[in-house]
């Protein structure tokens, strides 16, 4: 059963003592109050997801992971949205995981060489980290991503919808990946 936190399956891969200076730039017109809190809620929702354990079919909050969230340095409200973050790269396994598990999880049940693959073309889209950087990420998400598909089909369902709800926050008007970027290789 999965029973550990988001961090601690990506935190297996290493990394966590990595503190890197991230940039987020969310592809969207903030032209109201509700698009901002639109894109709020879901760079909180990674952090939360990031402490998040499934335990007893139900998600936790894990109170002792409240020190492994990104740590915001600052916040662009403009077109496009930019937020710059001091984050691990588990945390960056986390979004990485946002951005892929939720497109076709169902897939990913009979494919783990598709999820790697898929996983790999993302995080090939942040710029800035370097080899063994992107080696961790890629093994930190999946590694959270195995731990989802663990999860009974209803949880894992469920899972997916929040994530979806996620991607949708951080994402473009047309479905557009946020650019991220680090600037500490």
């Amino acid at each position: 059963m999965y029973h550990y936190a988001t961090y601690e399956a990506a935190q297996e891969a290493g990394g966590e003592d990595e503190l890197l200076n991230v940039s987020i730039t969310v592809p969207r017109d903030v032209d109201r109050f509700s698009g901002l809190v639109t894109v709020a809620e879901g760079l909180q929702g990674i952090d939360g997801l990031l402490r998040t354990e499934i335990a007893h079919g139900k998600p936790v909050l894990r109170p002792d992971l409240l020190g492994m969230r990104a740590q915001l340095v600052s916040f662009r409200v403009n077109s496009d949205p930019v937020a710059q973050i001091v984050a691990n790269l588990p945390w960056i396994s986390t979004i990485t995981f946002v951005l892929v598990f939720v497109r076709d999880y169902e897939r990913y049940r009979n494919s783990g060489a598709t999820l790697v693959r898929d996983i790999k073309i993302v995080v090939d889209r942040i710029e800035g980290l370097t080899d063994r950087q992107s080696e961790r990420v890629v093994e930190g998400t999946r590694r959270i991503a195995d731990q989802a598909l663990r999860l009974p089909q209803a949880q894992a369902q469920r899972l997916a919808d929040r994530l979806g709800e996620l991607r949708r926050s951080i994402s473009g008007p047309n479905g557009e990946a946020p650019s991220i970027h680090t600037d500490d290789s």
